[in-house]
């Protein structure tokens, strides 16, 4: 999946970054102005106990202008400076 991304990204001219990972323990070296989580992936996580674990890799690299606690709810992302 990811080699095809690249690749449809390299043809389009984009600058992306695309790297395999866990969504429930991912981390960026940067924080990020958006984050992503195409069609039903989450529903691929496998136990319910993880969605939190997923909300906070999502929530960590988050700069204030993303928006990924809309996706689990408004108190998973703790407020930033």
């Amino acid at each position: 999946m990811c080699r095809l991304a690249r690749s449809k990204a390299r043809r389009a001219g984009a600058n992306v970054n695309i790297s395999p990972a866990d969504m429930r323990t991912f981390r960026l070296p940067e924080p990020v102005d958006l984050i992503t989580c195409e069609f039903d992936a989450v529903n691929h996580v496998p136990r319910k106990s993880d969605l939190a674990r997923v909300a906070s890799a999502f929530c960590a690299p988050a700069t204030p202008l993303d928006l990924p606690a809309q996706a689990f709810s408004a108190s998973s992302c703790k407020a930033r400076p």
